[in-house]
């Protein structure tokens, strides 16, 4: 689905959608709609709590859709890892030193935190910074991992200069493209963010977390402020629902619009003749990745190791 022209939830195995008009006499409930044409309010269930929604507090036990989440309510400065040229989002562009070691960043202007502040580069260059200490997580590993950030500056109110330690030739991919920025003047004071799980978040995002129900639901609402434009969706509800039989049943009761689990062999053929669902199929989010004990031949021969990445 796309809320607002980004991706919202992204199931990268296969992904179950009840469509919003069910056959007559089902036992379903459809979206919540002021209209025929406009639905304001969908139920989508993810199958663990990922806390508070934080780019520090995510569990990851709603993988695939952990990130997706998150951007929901928070913003990078590029979109789309999966593109040799992601899409501009926070930035408005990135140039790169010849060495590619530094690239300074220009930032879109008018954005707002959802609290009304301004978005400005004191806020990225801060988020660059703060991940250095972070030494666990879902992102942090982008500035003190690979690329090794050597610091962030903010050049002016909407410039932003990064130096690694380094050539980063992909920083618009990652971390550009990957790291969520945060609010400055939440998280300055917050010594260790891992631990600030009970917070509403507080992003630049489509949507804001306005409340939840620790291991129960989340419900978030269209930033009607949001830079790309108001979401199409004003609502979304978000039950946790850790069991796969439960997880199904509700969606063929009607109780939930969306889901990400992954369709059992066994309720394929049933579900994708039910009327009011729709199986979708996507790419599973896998790949290989290679180790080199470069201390022992013939790996330690670094022509070797350059063949195999050509």
């Amino acid at each position: 689905m796309c809320l607002g022209g980004r991706v919202a939830l992204v199931a990268l195995s296969v992904l179950l959608i009840a469509v919003a008009t069910p056959s007559a006499g089902a036992q379903t409930t459809t979206p919540s709609t002021t209209n025929a044409s406009k639905i304001t309010k969908i139920t989508v269930s993810v199958k663990a709590s990922e806390n508070n929604l934080t780019p520090f507090t995510v569990t990851l036990l709603a993988l695939p859709t952990t990130n997706d989440l998150v951007h929901l309510v928070y913003d990078s400065l590029f979109w789309s890892q999966v593109k040799q040229n992601p899409e501009a989002w926070l930035a408005l562009s990135a140039t790169p030193s010849p060495d590619r070691m530094t690239w300074t960043v220009k930032l879109r202007p008018g954005v707002m935190w959802q609290d009304g502040m301004p978005l400005t580069a004191s806020d990225v260059a801060f988020t660059y910074n703060y991940n250095k200490g972070v030494l666990t997580g879902r992102y942090s590993h982008h500035v003190w991992q690979w690329p090794i950030l050597e610091n962030a500056v903010a050049l002016d109110p909407l410039t932003v200069q990064f130096t690694f330690k380094g050539p980063a030739p992909t920083f618009n991919i990652m971390p550009g493209a990957d790291l969520p920025i945060v609010p400055q003047h939440i998280w300055q004071n917050i010594k260790n963010p891992t631990l600030a799980t009970t917070m509403l978040p507080i992003g630049s995002g489509p949507y804001r977390v306005t409340q939840i129900v620790p291991n129960q639901s989340y419900k978030l609402v269209a930033n009607p402020s949001y830079f790309k434009g108001k979401p199409t969706v004003d609502e979304i509800d978000m039950p946790i629902v850790t069991d796969p039989t439960a997880t199904f049943a509700a969606l063929q009761t009607g109780q939930l619009d969306s889901t990400d689990r992954s369709v059992p062999p066994e309720l394929f053929n049933q579900l994708s003749h039910t009327p009011g669902i729709a199986v979708v199929k996507s790419t599973r989010m896998e790949s290989v990745e290679l180790h080199f004990n470069d201390l022992k031949a013939p790996l330690s021969d670094a022509r070797l190791r350059k063949g195999i990445t050509l």
